[in-house]
């Protein structure tokens, strides 16, 4: 059963527990029900400023600190992470959606680069190098860098955040955390831990805001942040690159990539299949090393396929309501095989030779709204059935956007029958004003795939629709976003 939050956390800076200037804050929503869970304060430049005191002013103490008690703090945050497992767990998969057992194991992880530093931290070793000169002694020492930036990601908002901290923290550094304002909560709780196990006020800082433009210029432009840590896209990674030049900061970045999972003829498919479930469900795919694309040698093409249909099956039947259709994003064979009832073909893959290419599929096209050619393409091709995409005319989903409803009807109106809906971020919160406009059908995304109990939203994005349970589709064989 979900368990239900609502933490109303705060901004740390130079260890205590702050609002934001001005008193801004803004809501932590579940993904998959779009259930506020909690808040945080929404920080101004002036909070983003007052955080970088902070860390500096504690800087040359804790640089001072003997390693063995700073590996001390260290090991005691970890213990006290482990304590805390189920409550970090629960924020986390409230903000951030993933399995709760996951969570729960993304804890212990998170836990143990702060143990794995906290020995580092004892073994901070010069060097003595033999000089040219015999009259000379030539010495290498390691000192601390100086005030730390760590902006971190949604997707593992613990972990990637102790994977900065903890070296941080051994090597005598403060820090400034930015985490994503999709899972600031993770990162409040998990700096409890670190201020319970008795580090110096100031030494780590938490600020979060809606203004991620802002918390990074201010950053980048004040001369005491020597060097930034940051996980995240690489279109953001090359313009932290950028910033960075006029200071020459020194960054360490983790970005984005395009994994492929490569399957030869001598492999072991067994083996190979099981390692392609872990890669691309783990998480909900949402990992920097989930595979992004299936490449297969024509000699086990086949036996990859049946294999991999078998495996999908038990994977969604956890999550799969009684009489509910698939809909993959997948190769039509391959959807097919896994038991896909139709199948979701992009706005960037969609022609009318791929809708005759899959004739006898009942196929649901995802297509713009403002393409309503491509739809009336599509039908004329033998679809059975069209889809709206995620795109509407502001971007936005049709139940936040100005006469959206209004538009959506236009667009069935115009395709000449009523659709299913192809659209990710749907909740059973708005997905009635949907059902309003005409819509009949719902495909649901990775998100809700990742729920606590994923079966119960899809019951409730079906019963909002007030439709059979026919009408609405399981997770997509593929775990991007419908």
């Amino acid at each position: 059963m979900a368990t239900t939050i609502n933490l109303d956390e705060h901004l740390l800076i130079g260890g205590s527990w702050i609002d934001a200037t001005g008193g801004a804050r803004f809501d932590v929503t579940d993904p998959a029900t779009g259930n506020k869970v909690g808040s945080m304060p929404n920080g101004t430049e002036a909070d983003v400023k007052a955080a970088i005191d902070a860390a500096a002013a504690a800087l040359p103490g804790w640089r001072s600190t003997p390693a063995i008690q700073r590996a001390r703090i260290l090991r005691k945050a970890a213990e006290l992470m482990r304590e805390r497992a189920e409550e970090i767990a629960t924020a986390m998969t409230s903000e951030q959606g993933k399995a709760l057992a996951e969570a729960k194991g993304e804890v212990e992880y998170a836990a143990s680069f702060f143990e794995w530093f906290a020995g580092e931290a004892e073994r901070v070793y010069g060097e003595v190098v033999p000089p040219m000169n015999t009259n000379n002694r030539v010495l290498v020492l390691r000192q601390p860098v100086g005030v730390v930036a760590a902006i971190t990601p949604w997707n593992v908002p613990a972990a990637m955040m102790t994977r900065k901290l903890g070296p941080a923290m051994a090597a005598g550094c403060t820090s400034v955390v930015k985490p994503a304002s999709a899972t600031p909560l993770t990162a409040a709780l998990v700096l409890r831990c670190i201020e319970d196990a008795g580090a110096p006020a100031g030494v780590v800082n938490l600020v979060t805001s809606r203004d991620a433009g802002m918390v990074a210029n201010t950053i980048f432009t004040d001369g005491r942040v020597k060097k930034i840590s940051f996980t995240g896209s690489t279109e953001i990674g090359k313009d932290l690159i950028r910033a960075s030049a006029e200071q020459v900061k020194r960054l360490s970045l983790e970005l984005g990539g395009h994994a492929p999972y490569i399957i030869f003829d001598d492999a072991d498919l067994d083996e190979a299949v099981e390692g392609l479930i872990a890669s691309k469900y783990r998480n909900a795919g949402q990992t920097c090393v989930c595979a992004n694309r299936f490449d297969v040698q024509d000699g086990v093409y086949e036996a990859v396929v049946a294999k991999l249909a078998e495996r999908v099956r038990a994977v969604i039947a956890i999550t799969r309501p009684a009489g509910a259709s698939v809909i993959g994003n997948d190769r039509a064979d391959l959807a097919r095989a896994c038991g896909a009832d139709g199948v979701h073909v992009g706005q960037g893959d969609l022609s009318v030779s791929d809708v005759r290419r899959l004739a006898g599929t009942s196929l649901l096209v995802g297509v713009s709204s403002h393409s309503l050619a491509e739809a009336r393409a599509a039908l004329a091709a033998g679809a059975d059935v069209c889809g709206v995409g995620a795109m509407f005319p502001t971007g936005l989903k049709p139940s936040i956007v100005p006469g959206g409803t209004a538009y959506l009807r236009e667009y069935l109106s115009a395709c000449g029958r009523v659709p299913h809906l192809a659209i990710g971020g749907i909740t059973p919160a708005n997905v009635g004003e949907l059902a309003a406009a005409g819509c009949q059908g719902v495909a649901v995304s990775s998100v809700v795939c990742a729920a606590r109990d994923p079966a119960s939203v899809v019951r409730a994005l079906v019963a909002g629709l007030g439709a059979a349970p026919s009408g609405a589709a399981a997770p997509p064989l593929s775990a991007g976003r419908a």
